[in-house]
């Protein structure tokens, strides 16, 4: 290992630690597999829900859950009674909702199946049927939208290259 000033005797320990980081990342995926056969087999479980365990169990990992609930105790302030996004961060223990407008109003209606979140939990991509989280919603269709978790601005990604809205519903954004 060049570059690191780093004692001679450190170069086995380090391949030993490659191996085991290395043997730990074939485990997950093979436990991943595991969990999709027995969440279709055993639990008769549809795949669309499979994957958002999957995807739920994989962010946990990373350090930030997001997930969708209807629970109005999770945040002070969830009135709207609607399905919401929230972000949960494992270590610092707190959870954020994230299907809200740059100004935090909550949204008017329901948040889509799927949301996503960068590794690094800055920025969530979630669909939604709110009209509210962007000014001049009125397609009245299924938007995704982006939410920096640093700002608290939202933003509408399904536009047109021209800026204009979406004239059809659009959902399951990635980030």
């Amino acid at each position: 290992i060049t570059g690191w000033d780093l004692p001679e005797d450190a170069a086995p320990a380090l391949t030993a630690l490659a191996v085991v980081l290395v043997a730990l990342g074939v485990a997950g995926v093979v436990a991943s597999f595991g969990l999709f056969a027995l969440g279709e087999r055993v639990f008769d479980l549809d795949r669309d829900t499979i994957r958002t365990l999957m995807y739920l169990k994989l962010s946990v990992a990373g350090h930030f859950a997001v997930f969708r609930s209807r629970a109005s105790n999770l945040v002070p302030g969830d009135t709207n009674g609607a399905i919401d996004i929230f972000v949960r961060d494992v270590y610092r223990g707190r959870t954020s909702r994230v299907h809200v407008s740059s100004s935090g109003d909550q949204a008017n209606a329901r948040a889509l199946l799927r949301p996503r979140i960068t590794a690094d939990g800055h920025l969530v991509a979630f669909g939604s049927l709110a009209s509210n989280l962007v000014r001049g919603d009125t397609n009245r269709s299924a938007d995704v939208f982006v939410h920096d978790r640093s700002t608290g601005r939202t933003r509408r990604v399904s536009i047109g290259v021209d800026g204009r809205q979406a004239n059809g519903d659009s959902s399951h954004g990635r980030i």
